[in-house]
């Protein structure tokens, strides 16, 4: 169940939540497991802590870290600058 909370409304509960047009948020929290199917299309994501994508994963601009770790029998295609 999606529980949204908007301090100046109060909370907003529901089993589902629906939309034939865009959904416009703020600063949002949602407490549990957020899926997305189809586009999700965002100028800025902050995730603290760890993100796990099941499946693969374009990155069309830059990826930057701190750390990369790969594991035994990783590929990388194309040269690798370290």
């Amino acid at each position: 169940m999606a529980h949204l909370v908007q301090p100046d409304l109060g909370d907003l509960s529901a089993a589902n939540i629906s939309t034939s047009g865009n959904a416009t948020l703020g600063d949002t929290r949602v407490r549990g497991d957020l899926y997305v199917e189809g586009a999700f299309t965002i100028d800025e994501l902050f995730i603290p802590g760890m993100l796990k994508v099941d499946g693969s994963m374009d990155v069309t601009g830059t990826l930057r870290a701190g750390r990369v770790v790969a594991g035994s029998g990783s590929v990388f295609a194309g040269s690798v600058l370290v």
